[in-house]
């Protein structure tokens, strides 16, 4: 066994190709847009609760402190597009993959009021996040620029308009 590793990944053969275990390199993008406001989040002076698992409509709870409420956001991983723009739903999907077309599920839910309170979406190529209250929101899909009005980049003070 190579000491680099903990356990011995050989011990553990698979007959499925990546793909078809499941394994995503959305997810993992996904996951680290959310690794990332955290760590953005803790340096704001914030404290940072996540679940473990994808079984909450939200990804974590940020709580500023005494005096504060609690808040639950939603992190999404902006898709740059080729006019210079980031693109995210306002909603959760099914990868096409995982989708039953027969079963009568849709596949993508739009997110409702009382999910959560703030959607995030992280802008890798710049290094920054937009946030929005979701109750602000009403379109399907957010396509944003820094210069097309769809929110300002890392504007952190969204969460003092929460208050008790």
């Amino acid at each position: 066994m190579d000491d680099a590793y903990l356990f011995d990944m050989s011990a553990y053969p698979s007959t499925h190709p990546e793909s078809e275990r499941g394994h995503s390199m959305n997810c993992d993008a996904g996951q680290l847009a959310e690794l990332r406001f955290f760590a953005e989040a803790s340096a704001h002076g914030m404290m940072v609760y996540a679940p473990l698992g994808h079984s909450t409509d939200a990804d974590c709870i940020v709580w500023r402190g005494s005096g504060f409420p609690p808040v639950t956001v939603q992190i999404k991983k902006g898709v740059s597009t080729a006019w210079g723009a980031w693109k995210i739903t306002v909603g959760a999907g099914r990868p096409s993959r995982l989708h039953l077309p027969d079963s009568g599920e849709k596949r993508y839910r739009r997110y409702l009021s009382g999910d959560f309170d703030v959607l995030v979406m992280r802008v890798k190529e710049r290094d920054s996040f937009v946030m929005w209250k979701l109750d602000d929101l009403e379109e399907k899909t957010i396509t944003w620029r820094p210069d097309n009005g769809r929110g300002r980049e890392n504007n952190w003070d969204i969460f003092e308009r929460f208050t008790q």
